[in-house]
Order: C-alpha cells, then sequence, then structure tokens
C-alpha cells in the first residue's frame, strides 16, 4: 500500500480504509481515516481505527464515504 501511495505522491492522511478482519489490520494502521465494520469479530481493529461504521449489509462503506468525502449527511 506504501508503494501506492508513493507512486500516487499521496500520504497516509489522504487515506481512507475500511476493515473488518485481521487481514485488514495493517490497512487501518496506515491509513489516517480507517473504519472498522460493526460487525467485525476482531476486537483488536476497533482499537486502531478512528471510528467504527455499520456493516456491509447496511452499507456501511457508502454512507460513510456519502458522509464524509461528498458531505451528505
Amino acid at each position: 500500500m506504501t508503494r501506492l501511495l508513493n507512486e500516487w505522491n499521496m500520504s497516509p492522511d489522504d487515506l481512507m480504509a475500511f476493515g473488518d478482519a485481521n487481514n485488514d489490520k495493517d490497512m487501518l494502521e496506515l491509513a489516517k481515516h480507517s473504519y472498522v465494520m460493526t460487525n467485525s469479530e476482531d476486537a483488536s481493529l476497533f482499537d486502531i481505527a478512528s471510528g467504527v461504521v455499520p456493516s456491509n449489509d447496511e452499507q456501511g462503506v457508502l454512507t460513510t464515504i456519502e458522509k464524509v468525502v461528498l458531505g451528505y449527511s
């Protein structure tokens, strides 16, 4: 992920990441805007992420992008 950020001339401050499992840990630690899905069974992610969002079944990624990036309420 860091390689892509460098290639695109971006920093972790520009990165928004969503995760719900242990394999997402590194990504959530890197991204300034990191979100764990409310239905995650990995309790450690809740300490890492900057926020908690609804599950994918509740369109958590979409609603968060709409709110944070597009300014929808």
